[in-house]
């Protein structure tokens, strides 16, 4: 069973597929699962889906009409072996160590970390502090 399922909803999403996987498979350590979800693509992102699971064995795509992110991170649930489960959107790169770092952090129910965006080169800082959220989610969690 894979440790870690990646599901990555895919709605002509060409031009930002090869960035987002390769993000992804330079750090799979073979305890990864990744889903391509082709959400009714009308571009090419059926095709380069296809290729990354034809190339690569940790890859799967999953092919289904247009129904928007939510349905097709449904269809990405419903074939996810892993014992934990990580959206990523397609326009995403996720950071160098990302993946080890949630290997790392044992058997937390929940783990959120920080993000950036990037507009026109420029990274801002991070959007959200970690520790702003662990306030929050305790909150929630604490009756």
């Amino acid at each position: 069973m894979n440790k870690l399922s990646i599901i990555i909803p895919v709605y002509n999403g060409e031009k930002f597929i090869d960035r987002c996987m390769h993000s992804i498979l330079c750090q799979d350590n073979g305890h990864v699962q990744i889903l391509l979800v082709d959400d009714g693509s009308r571009d090419k992102s059926a095709e380069i889906c296809d290729r990354y699971a034809a190339d690569y064995p940790s890859v799967s795509c999953i092919h289904k009409p247009n129904g928007g992110v939510s349905s097709a991170r449904n269809a990405g649930l419903e074939r996810a072996t892993g014992d934990y489960v990580w959206f990523v959107d397609i326009d995403d790169e996720i950071a160098d160590g990302a993946i080890e770092t949630i290997f790392a952090s044992g058997d937390a129910p929940l783990t959120v970390y920080d993000f950036r965006t990037v507009t026109d080169g420029i990274i801002s800082d991070p959007v959200l502090k970690n520790s702003d959220f662990t306030y929050r989610i305790d909150l929630l969690l604490d009756p």
